[in-house]
């Protein structure tokens, strides 16, 4: 499975107009970019298997994204962004999943379209990369 599934469920669900299919589509959307992150960011800023295993999982892949945008230089690099989006993204999707009295006031096509940007800023950066590295090597 890839994470861009999980997305194109977010994107179902939101069509379908009811607070449940709203709520999910919030949470499929979050973890689509979660794995994204996670299937992207270079190895030397992965989270350990030990991270990945434990309760703090999705801080961990978080994390990782914050310190490999720290590592590419100053100022809001495209991992930076992915990382501050996706941390907005993980509090909404506790609302959507855990909070189920409150009152849902929340636009789910909103953060749907902010999966999808990080989506494009993890991608951005990994290209960057990769493209880096590409020319070191020649």
């Amino acid at each position: 499975m890839e994470p861009t599934e999980f997305l194109s469920t977010a994107r179902q669900l939101v069509a379908t107009g009811s607070e449940g299919a709203y709520r999910s589509a919030v949470s499929r959307a979050y973890y689509g970019a979660l794995h994204a992150c996670n299937v992207l960011v270079p190895a030397e800023f992965a989270p350990s298997q030990a991270e990945m295993h434990s309760d703090g999982s999705h801080n961990a892949i978080i994390g990782a994204m914050e310190r490999w945008g720290r590592s590419l230089g100053a100022g809001r690099t495209d991992a930076q962004m992915a990382a501050k989006k996706i941390a907005q993204l993980k509090r909404w999707r506790v609302v959507a999943d855990y909070r189920i009295r409150q009152k849902w006031d929340i636009d789910a096509e909103k953060w749907v379209r902010v999966a999808e940007e990080v989506f494009r800023l993890v991608e951005a950066a990994r290209s960057k990369r990769d493209g880096q590295v590409a020319n070191t090597a020649i």
